[in-house]
């Protein structure tokens, strides 16, 4: 069994200004050990996070800020 199909996304905003921050995946159910991961993962355990950096407004298709 695999980890996909087994997990959650999930979107992750400041809770003042609601400004994007990143995402994150997390496991929905404990998981057999694989190839991938060979130490398996219980539900709750964060599989992938991904967090903006930096972030710019730009007012043309190909323009750079």
């Amino acid at each position: 069994m695999g980890k996909r199909g087994f997990s959650e996304f999930q979107l992750l905003y400041d809770p003042e200004t609601f400004a994007p921050l990143g995402e994150r995946s997390i496991a929905g159910r404990d998981g057999e050990p694989d190839d991938d991961d060979r130490d398996g993962w219980k539900a709750g355990d964060v599989l992938s996070t991904h967090a903006l950096v930096e972030r710019a407004l730009v007012d043309g298709k190909g323009r750079r800020p």
